[in-house]
């Protein structure tokens, strides 16, 4: 129960963390478009990361809301996060003097505080993604730690049909 409440409200972190960014890059692609670009890293790529940023976040947050794709947005999640973690360490390491272009009051973090902060992240979605796996072991743990005469006697009621 503590471990299934935990991930939620991971999950609504992420989703809330992924929306507001999201929609502020969005609200004012232009701006996102023009600080991606000063990026030496990614500047050839910023007119289709403007686009694909902003609404593969929005994407993830669609994904973690409902239970049924949960894990998918979570693994989605962690990929993201991993990505964006590393750009921090690369833009730290080698041009720590470019603007932010995360949008909203994140930007607002140093490189060093985005590093932490992003770091956290990717932790608490990879507690996410395991908690849904132990969750699973978990009902199958218990299906087969059923007493023996519930799994027999469903067998042996067929073959009195036989």
């Amino acid at each position: 129960m503590f471990f299934r409440l935990i991930t939620k409200v991971v999950s609504y972190f992420l989703i809330l963390l992924f929306c507001y960014t999201g929609f502020t890059k969005i609200a004012d692609n232009k701006t996102f478009e023009l600080e991606i670009s000063q990026s030496p890293f990614i500047s050839d790529f910023s007119e289709p990361l403007s686009i694909l940023i902003p609404w593969g976040e929005v994407l993830i947050s669609l994904l973690l809301l409902l239970n049924s794709t949960r894990l998918l947005g979570l693994y989605a999640s962690f990929f993201l996060m991993t990505i964006f973690t590393e750009y921090v360490f690369v833009m730290l390491k080698y041009a720590p003097n470019i603007p932010c272009s995360c949008g909203g009051i994140i930007s607002n973090l140093s490189w060093n505080q985005h590093l932490w902060f992003n770091t956290a992240t990717v932790f608490l979605t990879i507690f996410s993604i395991l908690h849904g796996r132990w969750s699973k072991k978990g009902v199958q743990h218990l299906k087969a730690s059923r007493p023996l005469s519930d799994n027999i006697l469903p067998t042996a009621k067929v073959l009195q049909h036989i």
